[in-house]
């Protein structure tokens, strides 16, 4: 799926690829950290949500001699940073 829906934008080929290229150099200075911690992904778009590793007790039992533990997850946050690029640099 594309999500940045590249067959609407005035952008030719080439244009994507500079973007790409920029978009890596900038990232890999950015996300230089995930060498020192656990990373997984990417998951999509559907992905919600990151488990901790942590549970807590449900109360009341489903059924008599079985427990229910309720797992910890942190939702995910998605950082949005608007820009613009003159069609002239393209």
């Amino acid at each position: 799926m594309s999500h940045l829906l590249r067959e609407h934008a005035p952008i030719s080929d080439r244009g994507w690829e500079q973007i790409e290229d920029e978009a890596k150099r900038q990232l890999t200075v950015a996300m230089a950290a995930r060498r020192l911690v656990d990373f997984t992904g990417p998951h999509g778009w559907e992905h919600a949500a990151v488990g901790t590793g942590r549970a807590e007790a449900v109360e009341g039992a489903p059924v008599d001699g079985v427990g229910a533990d309720r797992r910890r997850v942190l939702a995910l946050v998605e950082a949005r940073a608007p820009f613009s690029v003159a069609r002239a640099e393209l």
